[in-house]
C-alpha cells in the first residue's frame, strides 16, 4: 500500500511541471524532489512502468510519467525536459479517470 494517493501525486506532478515550464534547469531541483519524494512513497522510482502494462492504467499512467520526468532529469536531457512538459495534459490530467 502506497503513503500517497495518486491524486495527490497528479498534483504534486502537476505543480513541478507547471513550476519547471518557468524554470531554467538550475532552478529546477527542489521540483524534481518533491515529485522524486512522491513517487518514492508509493514504492516507485525514476523509469518505473518502462514497457510495462502497468503504464496503459489511469494511476500507471500518472506514475510513469513521474518516472519519466525525473529520469530525463537524471540525465540531464533539457531538450527532452521541454517536450515532455508540452504532453502534461496528456500523461497527466488535471483529473483522472477510473481512480
Amino acid at each position: 500500500m502506497s503513503d500517497i494517493s495518486v491524486q495527490a501525486l497528479r498534483r504534486i506532478v502537476r505543480d513541478a511541471v507547471n513550476a519547471i515550464e518557468h524554470t531554467g534547469p538550475s532552478g529546477i531541483g527542489p521540483h524534481i524532489e518533491r515529485v522524486r519524494a512522491a513517487l518514492a512513497a508509493r514504492g516507485l522510482r525514476a523509469g518505473c512502468h518502462e514497457g510495462s502494462p502497468l503504464a496503459q492504467t489511469p494511476s500507471g499512467t500518472v506514475e510513469w510519467y513521474a518516472g519519466q520526468l525525473l529520469s530525463i532529469s537524471d540525465r540531464k536531457a533539457w531538450y527532452a525536459m521541454n517536450s515532455f512538459v508540452n504532453l502534461l495534459d496528456k500523461f497527466c490530467p488535471a483529473s483522472g479517470d477510473g481512480e
